[in-house]
């Protein structure tokens, strides 16, 4: 379940790269944020 309200956040991503990754979360039915915060999950978990 998402949670009903997270905080704004902001970060500097080039333009490029933010292009690419609205096409590619378009095709995967989901937001930007939604894959933001899954690698976000993942790389906290990695210890990295």
């Amino acid at each position: 379940m998402k949670p009903t309200h997270t905080p704004p956040r902001s970060i500097r991503v080039p333009e490029d790269v933010w292009e690419s990754a609205k096409l590619a979360a378009h095709e995967r039915g989901e937001t930007v944020t939604d894959a933001v915060v899954r690698f976000l999950r993942r790389y906290g978990k990695s210890g990295s």
